[in-house]
């Protein structure tokens, strides 16, 4: 794999909808940190609300970073791609994780910026199960907030059309490549 797209966001900021996008375009393979801990809370049996799921990822990067990460990563491998999206990167020791397990070069790193009234927008079209200020409460998404962004090499502000955000992320990447 030559190339893996790392995306980063708030709840409901589009993160998805980004990844999916620009796995069309590019072609290309995306995993999910949130697919594979809604797996995990399936096969154990725990609920798979919001609240459980932030548990589970926490004890998942507390207790077992790299196997969680690789585990992730993995999910892309059934055929050779050239490219990898990652979606739902909400740790900061996960971000660092993955920048050892992946070459630099070959490492590009997206913060989806949304506005609060895009995101309550959303939270009326895709409601959570628990209020986001309970939610935000929680220590993964005040990192969210607070730090992950000043590691991105490109932040997309997602209240734009969502084609527009993907061809900005293809050009930057494009001209990381010829830098490198």
């Amino acid at each position: 794999m030559s190339t893996v797209i790392g995306v980063s966001g708030r709840m409901n900021s589009g993160k998805t909808t980004l990844t999916n996008e620009l796995a069309k375009k590019l072609d290309c393979k995306v995993v999910s940190f949130g697919d594979y801990v809604r797996k995990l809370a399936a096969e154990r049996g725990l609920p798979l609300e919001r609240i459980q799921l932030q548990k589970l990822g926490q004890d998942l990067v507390d207790n077992n970073l790299h196997s969680f990460c690789l585990e992730v990563i993995s999910q892309g491998n059934e055929k050779p791609y050239n490219t990898l999206i990652i979606d739902g990167i909400r740790h900061k020791v996960v971000l660092q994780k993955i920048k050892e397990l992946i070459p630099s070069q070959n490492f590009f790193f997206v913060f989806i910026k949304t506005t609060e009234e895009v995101l309550i927008e959303r939270d009326e079209t895709r409601p959570l199960s628990t209020p986001r200020e309970l939610l935000e409460k929680d220590p993964t998404e005040i990192e969210v907030v607070n730090s992950l962004e000043s590691f991105a090499d490109i932040v997309i502000d997602n209240s734009s059309d969502i084609r527009i955000s993907c061809d900005l992320i293809i050009t930057r990447l494009c001209l990381n490549k010829e830098m490198n």
